[in-house]
């Protein structure tokens, strides 16, 4: 019964269709009505219900099994983008600084050493560091990609906005300490448009997470 009432939602056109005919059935069946009529109206009932027990119910039980694969990959995804976020800016610490929007965060971002060696281990900076959880985010949300029939429109709409962010589409480039501070700012780099992408994408991925968290309570 909640497949069929799923169903009921999802197809409305259908299955006002399908009532009507049957209703016609059932009333008019018998009085002086058309016979032609009378066939669609059964021709009609036999269709919808072919295609409930053929197509529509075994894809829902299919896409149930394939959610969940979707959604570890979708938990996987915000984990490291939430590293990308939490990590370069405060690496060691318990309770990172809570920003208001992607500007905050892109101010704070936009004055740390990504050149700087030393973080996580001896030979690593916070440039490699987010340069290796690229690829591993570009690879999650191809794989999940894959998986288009069984996506929302929002899934899909987000994930793609995350494939074609600054922080993804573009190389990193920034700032080299090393120069003048009065050279500094004329040097060309892309560092706080990439926090500020992080952030964005951070954003992006949760919206994803709180829906299907919504969607999931709804149908239980």
């Amino acid at each position: 019964m909640k497949e069929i009432l799923k169903f009921i939602k999802a197809y409305k056109t259908v299955s006002i269709l399908a009532v009507v005919s049957l209703c016609y059935v059932i009333y008019c069946n018998g009085n002086n009505y058309s016979n032609v009529f009378e066939k669609i109206s059964y021709s009609i009932i036999a269709a919808t219900i072919f295609y409930i027990f053929t197509e529509y119910v075994p894809f829902r039980r299919k896409e149930k099994t394939m959610r969940k694969l979707i959604d570890a990959q979708l938990d996987k995804l915000y984990n490291d983008i939430d590293n990308c976020k939490k990590r370069i800016i405060s690496p060691y610490s318990f309770k990172p600084k809570t920003y208001k929007d992607s500007n905050e965060y892109a101010d704070d971002f936009d004055n740390v050493n990504l050149e700087e060696k030393g973080f996580i281990d001896s030979s690593q900076t916070r440039k490699l560091y987010l340069e290796s959880y690229k690829i591993q985010i570009v690879n999650t949300i191809t794989n999940i990609l894959n998986f288009n029939l069984y996506l929302s429109n929002k899934e899909v709409n987000n994930l793609t906005d995350i494939l074609n962010s600054p922080f993804i589409a573009h190389p990193i480039c920034p700032k080299n300490y090393d120069l003048k501070e009065e050279e500094l700012v004329s040097y060309p780099n892309n560092q706080r448009e990439t926090g500020k992408s992080i952030y964005e994408a951070h954003e992006l991925i949760n919206e994803i997470l709180k829906k299907n968290r919504h969607t999931g309570m709804q149908n239980n």
